[in-house]
């Protein structure tokens, strides 16, 4: 796969190439999470307005299986506010 995509990613952006990492990003979030959690378990992870799916969407995959709970950023302090994370947790 590198071999045959190489030259096309490179050429636009003037680097030797591309890294691909096939088990990155959704795929292997989900592989963890099977391996690692029970259906019902919750995980509290930081919410990504208009990111990811796979950061905490109910469309995604494991909020079908586990609860998700999310953290952000006060918006007072413009950081993150440790204490409600805590309370969260």
């Amino acid at each position: 796969m590198e071999r045959v995509d190489r030259p096309g990613p490179a050429s636009c952006s003037g680097t030797p190439g591309p890294t691909f990492a096939a088990h990155s990003g959704g795929p292997g979030q989900f592989g963890s999470f099977l391996a690692l959690l029970q259906p019902r378990d919750t995980i509290l992870g930081m919410v990504v307005a208009r990111g990811h799916l796979t950061h905490g969407s109910p469309v995604e995959c494991v909020s079908k299986v586990v609860q998700r709970f999310h953290y952000g950023v006060s918006l007072l302090h413009r950081a993150l506010d440790f204490d409600v994370i805590r309370q969260l947790g």
